[in-house]
């Protein structure tokens, strides 16, 4: 039996499971390996001394003389292995932040006029998660922010794409709470990601797409890849030594 736990962010409960899923198995009779993928190692460090790890599932992934096999560990409790995790996880993560980090698009109803705005990974990945109707075991933050609104009597209208300054978009909510209209400033992307919980209508001012025909982005991009960078040149053997 394997059990896999990838990056944790979100707490939904999806370290906590895999750890209590895994020692039931094993206790059990059932020979299980945890795969732990996680840069902070929880999973990890719930079996094994932390000071015990050597090689980790980065070391599987990014080097090719590294196999899985070659990083599994037994831990303290009987038919159960690890396959460790260590903060040198966060290079990759990097790299597929890097990689993933990309403009989502905006379009009229006739598809004649778009509108890119620069989203991070996880900001990417609430909007995804709704646009393909995948449900998550507790609510995350923009579930939360609905079932808010709604159990005080109140409902999202419309969110407007509103400004472009600096390179930055802003945009408003705009709500009806109890019958009192609600005017809320936010981030476009957590604005999106509500009105796509809502069914509420996602708006743009003009102005914001002419500005934005004229805007060059390259100077964020340099920005990101400098972080990536700097992450990539973290050094596992210095940082590993710290339990997370």
């Amino acid at each position: 039996m394997i059990v896999a736990i990838a990056n944790q962010k979100g707490g939904v409960g999806k370290t906590t499971t895999a750890v209590n899923l895994a020692a039931a198995l094993a206790m059990r009779g059932r020979k299980t390996l945890l795969i732990d993928l996680d840069p902070q190692a929880n999973s990890t460090i719930s079996f094994l001394e932390h000071n015990a790890v050597g090689r980790s599932t980065y070391d599987a992934i990014s080097e090719a003389d590294c196999a899985l096999a070659d990083i599994i560990q037994p831990s303290t409790l009987l038919n159960l292995f690890i396959a460790p995790a260590r903060i040198g996880l966060a290079k990759v993560e990097a790299r597929l932040v890097g990689e993933l980090d990309a403009h989502f698009k905006l379009k009229d109803k006739e598809g004649e006029r778009v509108l890119p705005i620069w989203v991070g990974i996880f900001e990417a990945n609430a909007i995804a998660l709704q646009i393909e109707n995948i449900t998550s075991p507790r609510p995350m933050t923009h579930d939360l922010l609905r079932n808010i609104i709604t159990d005080l009597d109140g409902h999202v209208d419309r969110v407007v794409v509103s400004d472009l300054k600096e390179n930055t978009f802003f945009a408003i909510i705009h709500l009806t709470v109890k019958g009192e209209r609600v005017v809320v400033d936010a981030r476009p992307s957590d604005a999106i990601a509500l009105a796509l919980r809502t069914r509420a209508p996602i708006l743009v001012e003009e102005t914001v797409i002419d500005n934005a025909k004229t805007v060059d982005f390259s100077s964020d991009r340099a920005d990101s890849d400098r972080l990536q960078k700097w992450l990539e040149g973290l050094d596992p053997e210095e940082l590993g030594k710290y339990k997370m």
